[in-house]
């Protein structure tokens, strides 16, 4: 291990600031090196990817698709919608289908999936799939053209 900064007494408060700020970026650049090596090191890619970079004030930030509960259309963005927080991802729902795992999130309406997992209740109306209910309070649209879709995975009878 190397040191990130040095300081000097009388140490100044902006400048441990620095110092501890420094040494956080220099652990995270070196876990997304490490990541990078063991993700390079893996035989066979899978054809899904198993995150997206969400482009950040500082730079971007990786999200993991495991992490994702739900995602929704905003016009020519979309947002990942994660236990602790949203990010805005520049993408069309066609493109971000094509990159995402149908295993982990299923298409439920054209502009929205969410993860099968954390379905906690579904809404009828009438015979069809109105609206999945996630754990965390969210409620998702299922759109008409789904709905069948979205009940056999969810192994529901129609």
């Amino acid at each position: 291990m190397e040191a990130a900064d040095y300081l000097l007494k009388p140490v100044r408060f902006d400048r441990l600031w620095q110092a501890v700020e420094r040494a956080k970026r220099r652990k995270y650049l070196r876990a997304m090196a490490g990541r990078a090596e063991a993700m390079a090191a893996q035989p066979e890619p899978s054809p899904h990817e198993d995150g997206l970079w969400v482009p950040t004030r500082a730079g971007a930030q990786f999200v993991p698709v495991e992490t994702i509960d739900w995602i929704e259309a905003q016009r020519d963005y979309v947002m990942l919608h994660t236990a602790t927080r949203s990010h805005i991802l520049r993408i069309s729902m066609r493109a971000l289908e094509e990159r995402l795992d149908p295993a982990q999130l299923m298409r439920v309406h054209r502009s929205a999936f969410a993860r099968p997992g954390n379905v906690v209740e579904v809404q009828r109306l009438g015979r069809t799939i109105s609206a999945l209910v996630l754990g965390d309070g969210a409620i998702v649209q299922v759109g008409p053209n789904y709905s069948r879709a979205v009940a056999e995975r969810l192994k529901l009878a129609e």
